[in-house]
């Protein structure tokens, strides 16, 4: 439910009142400026479909009225890593990623959940792991096991050869893209092939890149979370 990267600099959500709704003027965080589409971003405490650890979360979607379905986050500095807990995932959550004004990344949590066909999952390292094991909320407590149809994972956006400045998180449905520990990280990120938990996938499909140079995705999932590599294209 968190990043597992040396050195992150992560926003939790917790230092937030409880049932937080955000005014239109979005919040500072330490990683940068959080800003909604509409008069306020979701920010509310753990339940069945989020809060790591059984902290408060963001969601992003129309589950009461008013609230955005675009979040636009500018960082404070430019990056070439973007982690986040995401969890209750479903087909209408995406994320684009900008670069200097440059979208250079697009992909929707389907993406995702259609790697969760694969079953067993198997780690850079040999390891095997159920696909079932994704799915339900993983808290303990008086959440666990809940939403048991949804995947639940934390998902690492890795850049290679650039960096970005801006991440949108849009959910143009009443069902919500829960989020939470989002971290950023400025340097080279160093995947280890032995770690338990990497479970390579090749061939992921991601959305059109705009602008020649610019990343193409490729993907890694990890038993727990997911990895997404972007780098220059040839």
């Amino acid at each position: 439910m968190q990043s597992v990267i040396p050195g992150v600099v992560t926003e939790t959500f917790d230092e937030l009142p409880l049932l937080t709704l955000i005014n239109s003027a979005g919040f500072a965080s330490p990683i940068g400026t959080y800003v909604g589409n509409t008069s306020r971003i979701g920010v509310i405490a753990a339940d069945q479909y989020g809060g790591a650890g059984n902290s408060d979360y963001m969601y992003v979607g129309s589950r009461q009225g008013g609230d955005s379905t675009s979040v636009t986050l500018t960082l404070n500095t430019p990056a070439d890593y973007f982690g986040f807990w995401w969890s209750a995932g479903d087909a209408a959550n995406r994320i684009s990623v900008y670069s200097k004004g440059v979208l250079v990344a697009q992909f929707s949590t389907s993406d995702i959940t259609s790697l969760l066909a694969n079953n067993p999952l198997i780690a850079l390292n040999g390891t095997t792991y159920q696909t079932s094991a994704y799915y339900g909320n993983p808290n303990t407590g008086q959440f666990s096991g809940q939403d048991n149809a949804e995947p639940f994972a934390y998902v690492n956006l890795v850049a290679s050869g650039f960096t970005f400045d801006k991440l949108v998180l849009d959910n143009a449905t009443n069902s919500g893209f829960e989020n939470d520990n989002n971290s950023v990280f400025s340097g080279t990120v160093n995947i280890p092939q032995d770690f338990p938990s990497f479970v390579k996938v090749v061939d992921v499909p991601f959305s059109t890149v705009p602008e020649p140079g610019y990343p193409m995705l490729l993907g890694l999932l990890f038993v727990g979370s997911a990895y997404w590599k972007m780098r220059r294209a040839a």
